[in-house]
């Protein structure tokens, strides 16, 4: 087992991870930015950057009560055999508590 390629991946895993933390930081600011500009978007030398906007909807009570009942049926298939699966393979990395930096 090649103990440096997993001790390189979990490197890089904590660094993504700072990163991210980092951007989340600047959201907020880059989001008023945008905010002030007519259109709520720039094109920059890094890129373009935008505020977009994501619909969240509400159904009526007959249409929740339709999705649970059809969530039971897809339970039931699943466990009667009649609804068939396919699986992907993909590699999990969990950082243990006290991994060294």
């Amino acid at each position: 087992m090649n103990e440096e390629l997993f001790a390189r991946y979990a490197q890089l895993k904590r660094q993504m991870a700072e990163l991210e933390d980092e951007m989340e930081e600047l959201k907020p600011q880059l989001a008023d930015e945008l905010k002030a500009l007519p259109e709520s978007k720039v094109k920059t030398a890094f890129g373009l950057f935008s505020i977009q906007r994501r619909a969240k909807w509400t159904y009526s009570e007959v249409t929740q009560q339709l999705e649970g009942e059809l969530k039971t049926r897809q339970k039931q298939e699943q466990q009667d055999g009649i609804a068939t699966a396919e699986f992907s393979e993909y590699m999990l990395f969990k950082a243990a508590n006290s991994a060294a930096a």
